[in-house]
């Protein structure tokens, strides 16, 4: 059986060599041996390439795939990943070289970690039960000890605001400003949901950090500049929230879609956000007023707010969504100023 390159260039040698013209080239394999090879399954190898995770090198004319060594050490690779339980879009984006890998690895240590103190708690339950002497009859005591163990998401919400009054973040802060930024924390962070011992330990390991006097600190630095900016705003409190959220989404679908921080889609995000946050009489396209939100955008990263950043993904994957939108708005305010300062 002839071989067909992906191009549609095809060969008349069988299947494992190719012919006098490629015969430099090394050895393919078939789909079953690269499944023997890795361990993958022949369905998963299968959807790898239909995702376009991990295509073929080749494929005979026939239509079967073929994978050269070095696609099966990507297979194995893949394997070991998911091994380790990373995600198919950690994977893409560690392949591609769009995540870090020291940076990766810390968010699945990350996930591993709050997974192992799940565990934790519900064992801890489980013995509390067990030494309580409860029987078949009950078992519904079980609820109890868990409840006595977790916070519902009403509780949790009153603990950040009750640390936010002692933090003292939005002491000059108008009250309806200060609804607006609890409202999309809880939002994007203490969303509604079902109650269990992973999202329990995440909060664990969050209240920790909302105790944590350095991370204090920095939050206080992370947050009044934009407070400060966005209360001076001409816009109406309710109508700001509404188009905050319109223009994040709107980011996270452009950082979604691989968009570059100069694209035309990006640069218009960054315009219409910067017109949100500026103060009444402020010209939002100076390069005075980008300089002021960059220094802003460079100094709102810390250890301590990337490790928050990291719980808050694991508690709503939602949060991550906005973590690498708001990497691609640096880099697109970065963009807009330089263009600022030629102009």
């Amino acid at each position: 059986m002839g071989l067909m390159k992906l191009n549609g260039k095809s060969t008349n040698n069988n299947e494992k060599k190719l012919n006098s013209d490629f015969s430099e080239r090394e050895e393919m394999y078939s789909i079953g041996e690269a499944s023997r090879l890795t361990g993958s399954t022949i369905k998963t190898i299968r959807y790898y390439d239909e995702i376009e995770l991990l295509k073929p090198a080749w494929f005979t004319e026939g239509g079967h795939r073929l994978y050269s060594i070095e696609k099966i050490k990507r297979l194995e690779l893949i394997h070991t990943l998911r091994y380790l339980d990373f995600g198919i879009e950690d994977i893409r984006k560690l392949l591609s070289g769009e995540s870090q890998v020291a940076k990766a690895l810390d968010f699945q240590i990350e996930v591993l970690e709050t997974q192992v103190k799940s565990l934790v708690n519900m064992i801890t339950i489980l013995r509390g039960a067990k030494e309580k002497g409860i029987d078949e009859d009950s078992l519904c005591k079980i609820h109890h000890l868990v409840d006595s163990f977790s916070a519902n998401v009403a509780e949790q919400k009153k603990y950040v605001y009750d640390k936010m009054e002692e933090m003292k973040i939005f002491d000059d802060v108008p009250l309806e400003w200060r609804y607006a930024f609890l409202h999309l924390f809880q939002v994007y962070i203490l969303k509604d949901g079902k109650i269990t011992a992973r999202r329990t330990a995440i909060w664990n390991e969050i209240k920790e950090l909302l105790n944590d006097p350095e991370f204090i600190t920095v939050i206080r630095y992370r947050i009044l500049p934009m407070v400060h900016m966005q209360q001076n705003s001409t816009i109406d409190v309710a109508v700001w929230k509404k188009k905050y959220q319109i223009y994040y989404r709107r980011l996270v679908a452009a950082s979604q879609e691989k968009l570059s921080a100069e694209s035309n889609v990006v640069q218009t995000i960054i315009n219409d956000i910067a017109s949100l946050v500026a103060k009444a009489g402020q010209s939002p396209d100076t390069v005075e007023y980008f300089q002021q939100f960059l220094e802003y955008l460079s100094h709102s990263v810390t250890d301590l707010t990337e490790r928050f950043d990291t719980l808050c993904s694991l508690l709503n994957p939602e949060w991550k969504l906005l973590t690498e939108a708001n990497t691609l708005l640096f880099s697109g305010v970065q963009c807009k100023l330089s263009r600022l300062k030629e102009t």
